[in-house]
């Protein structure tokens, strides 16, 4: 990529977005069609669709935006040396670092509703406990505190250069917003990849604590919906931080160009942003992930009546009688019978992770 010349760069991290944009749209399409066609839309499901307008309309902005940009500034020729200069090339480099403040804006505020989205499942999924969140929303706050500072950095860079004399270098003050700018870069994608990865293993650990608690009562067969949704959260998470992992090094590689690490960063990172989150509402939608499995799709419903929970286990496949956890056929006058006080301890504390669960399923 080091031998890559300014325009080419460009030209090559417009294609990649393009691609990657091209895939964006059906899976967008493809989740608004599921979190709408629900036989009952919650309200969950309409702040779910919320955000994921936002993140579809943030992420068509910036695409915008780095077209007008690459189409704007096609006559410069390097990235950096301003001496010498014709005032015409200095115009369109001015251009473009007014564009940059857009793009890092957008940038910044694209992964602040990606991450606050997984952090919001995590929440739901966790039991609405505060506790577990703490640390992910403080690792959230300081990377958007970075994305923001970036922000205000390339700011300083247009209006730095705009100030200068078209046949003067820019100023020494220049190189020393260079170097904050990509401790700032670093740091900021350091700490969304840190969110990502405590979040998606904590969703998974949660999935998988409560599938292990309900096997003794539905038996071994009855985790298949559950074992999908944590593979469904691992996939995306992975392919969410493999691109931050990118952009760290990238960035924090000093024999890379400025255009190029920001080509990594604007071009793959923003959009997998917003593809991963979808994505996961299209996989659990549909309740598959990209493994192919033979399990049979298991719906598993709780009901709440005054005294019991009572567990509905249905197979696509064919019809069974309900069962007790000894694997007996339950006849008619034992589901009148009262439930014993070992069945209520059992199962009452399932109840509610469950049903937090089945929240994450359905969106």
């Amino acid at each position: 990529m080091t031998g890559l010349s300014y325009q080419k760069s460009n030209i090559l991290w417009l294609w990649i977005q393009s691609v990657l944009y091209g895939i964006y749209i059906p899976v967008f399409g493809a989740s608004v069609y599921i979190l709408a066609s629900q036989e009952q839309s919650s309200q969950a499901n309409r702040r779910f669709m919320l955000g994921t307008a936002i993140l579809f309309t943030i992420v068509s902005l910036e695409t915008v935006c780095t077209f007008v940009d690459i189409f704007m500034t096609s006559d410069i020729m390097a990235s950096t040396p301003y001496s010498g200069e014709t005032p015409e090339i200095v115009q369109e480099k001015n251009i473009s670092n007014f564009i940059d403040c857009f793009l890092d804006a957008l940038n910044t505020t694209n992964i602040i509703f990606a991450d606050g989205l997984l952090i919001w499942r995590c929440y739901m999924v966790w039991g609405r406990s505060i506790v577990v969140t703490i640390f992910p929303v403080i690792m959230l706050a300081a990377g958007s505190a970075c994305g923001y500072t970036m922000v205000y950095l390339d700011s300083q860079f247009f209006l730095l250069r705009l100030r200068t004399a078209w046949n003067l270098p820019p100023p020494p003050e220049w190189t020393q917003l260079e170097k904050m700018y990509e401790y700032m870069s670093v740091a900021y994608y350091s700490t969304t990849l840190v969110t990502n990865l405590l979040m998606t293993s904590l969703i998974a650990f949660r999935i998988w604590r409560i599938n292990k608690g309900l096997r003794p009562h539905l038996g071994p067969d009855h985790g298949g919906a559950y074992r999908r949704i944590v593979l469904a959260m691992v996939e995306t998470g992975a392919i969410y931080s493999a691109c931050l992992l990118i952009a760290v090094v990238y960035d924090a590689r000093s024999a890379l160009t400025a255009t190029q690490a920001l080509g990594v960063s604007r071009s793959v990172v923003v959009m997998i942003s917003g593809i991963a989150p979808t994505l996961l509402i299209v996989l659990a939608g549909l309740r598959r992930t990209t493994e192919p499995s033979a399990l049979v799709s298991t719906g598993i419903a709780f009901h709440i009546p005054p005294t019991l929970p009572v567990i509905e286990v249905t197979q696509s496949t064919e019809s069974t009688s309900p069962t007790r956890g000894d694997g007996q056929v339950l006849s008619e006058t034992d589901n009148d019978k009262p439930p014993t006080e070992e069945a209520k301890v059992s199962l009452r504390g399932e109840e509610s992770d469950q049903s937090n669960v089945s929240t994450l399923v359905s969106q």
